[in-house]
């Protein structure tokens, strides 16, 4: 992950549902929150 706080974040559907599923942060920094359940799952961004 190089630029965490970029507007632009893509998921598959089936990763988002699981993902914002867990998610416990509303309001800022919530992408951050998002990007590290999907690193500790495994998840790997797109380069």
């Amino acid at each position: 992950m190089r630029d965490t706080q970029c507007g632009v974040k893509a998921f598959r559907g089936d990763v988002a549902r699981a993902l914002f599923a867990v998610q416990r942060i509303d309001g800022f920094g919530f992408d951050v929150e998002i990007l590290r359940i999907a690193q500790r799952r495994g998840h790997d961004a797109v380069r």
